[in-house]
């Protein structure tokens, strides 16, 4: 199984678990406009509408910055290990 269809099954499987937990209400699920949430040909409950955001729009995805600020501090490091990491 390729991992595209093996994303797109685990997703099918976690969107019918939701929907089926929490059936009298609306869920809005927002995705970034990575290729493959726009390519995913699945099944949907009818109570999950997705909000796809607009594409290069990182402000309206909040670990966007988190992973630029990580990335900010850690530039130009070597960490032999998880640990050396972790006390960083």
């Amino acid at each position: 199984m390729n991992l595209a269809l093996n994303d797109t099954v685990c997703m099918e499987k976690y969107l019918e678990l939701f929907a089926e937990k929490y059936p009298d209400d609306l869920h809005i699920i927002q995705l970034d406009n990575r290729p493959l949430h726009q390519s995913l040909n699945m099944s949907i409950p009818e109570n999950i509408i997705f909000l796809f955001q607009p594409p290069y729009s990182p402000e309206l995805n909040p670990i966007e910055r988190l992973w630029l600020e990580i990335k900010r501090k850690l530039k130009w490091e070597i960490f032999e290990n998880l640990e050396q990491l972790r006390k960083r």
